[in-house]
């Protein structure tokens, strides 16, 4: 599953990012790059609001969006007149998923390591929502675990269904960021966790 859309209705003119290519799995594999290209996939950001989001220097967040342009994963899609002078510059993701096509072409390393990546950071979410006490604070907090059977066409459709949760998810952000805009509102950090995977064997109680 891809995702080129300009947030606007349009299309990204850019060519797709090559997946396979080890760097572009380099470029990911670093934390603050991959939250920037998560963050700006739901609205154009400017590299002070990042710094803000993330924690880190502006000059961190503006080294990092450099080279996630020059990988095509990040496009600079506005300039505006900065409230002190200047120019203030507009940032969006180009590309953030990876669909079955690509994912077959990357090696068994590779796929291990960018799936222990992501769930890893995922647990870490988790715990930290645990021990503070915000997992479950909000009425409309969602949690499910399930198992279900099914065949490759299932696998299929289920994949299907996931990522396109995932892009009206990204609606709702971009709906919501609107909405918190017009009354002052803060907008809540929440973590989203869309997984479908085939069950580990059960272990031998010998």
């Amino acid at each position: 599953m891809r995702d080129e859309s300009d947030g606007n209705g349009g299309v990204a003119s850019e060519a797709p990012v090559a997946y396979t290519q080890p760097r572009i799995h380099g470029l990911l594999a670093n934390p603050l790059r991959h939250e920037i290209v998560m963050r700006t996939s739901a609205r154009p950001w400017t590299a002070s609001e990042l710094a803000v989001v993330t924690g880190k220097t502006l000059k961190h967040v503006s080294k990092a969006l450099e080279d996630l342009r020059k990988a095509s994963l990040v496009e600079l899609v506005e300039r505006r007149p900065g409230p002190k002078g200047g120019i203030v510059r507009f940032y969006r993701a180009v590309r953030f998923i990876i669909d079955a096509e690509e994912w077959e072409h990357l090696s068994v390393p590779e796929q291990a390591s960018s799936t222990a990546k992501i769930v890893a950071e995922l647990q870490r979410d988790q715990a930290r929502a645990l021990e503070g006490g915000t997992y479950y604070s909000h009425p409309h907090h969602v949690l499910i675990r399930d198992h279900r059977q099914m065949d490759d066409e299932g696998m299929q459709s289920s994949d299907k269904i996931l990522c396109r949760a995932y892009d009206e998810l990204i609606e709702v952000e971009r709906e919501s960021l609107k909405r918190c805009e017009q009354s002052g509102e803060e907008p809540k950090q929440v973590v989203l966790g869309l997984t479908a995977f085939l069950a580990a064997p059960e272990r031998s109680s010998e």
